[in-house]
């Protein structure tokens, strides 16, 4: 136990104990900056899919939308947010579709 708990410390990582369990719930700070750093990539990702600014926006604020409601129950990291997105572009193109 005592050389798992070494290296988590070389990995830079916090052990964790039952009663010091920590949570990595993403404040609001923290999640502005991620929409300010990744906003571009997913507007991108967005108008190569669909080929239109607006489905883009939309796009964009559904993933946004998402990653504020699982942010209690998974680590929010880059690669989460882009899956996410990639999720929702088929989403909107079939909502896009049914469309008259």
């Amino acid at each position: 136990m005592g050389e798992d708990l070494g290296l988590l410390a070389l990995n830079g990582q916090k052990p964790q104990t039952m009663d010091t369990m920590e949570t990595d719930v993403m404040t609001g700070q923290e999640f502005k900056q991620m929409v300010e750093r990744m906003r571009p990539r997913l507007m991108q990702m967005g108008r190569e899919f669909f080929g239109s600014e607006m489905e883009a926006e939309e796009v964009v604020q559904e993933t946004w939308l998402r990653v504020w409601n699982v942010r209690h129950s998974a680590t929010v990291t880059e690669a989460l947010v882009m899956r996410i997105a990639r999720n929702c572009c088929p989403r909107g193109y079939r909502r896009m579709s049914a469309q008259p």
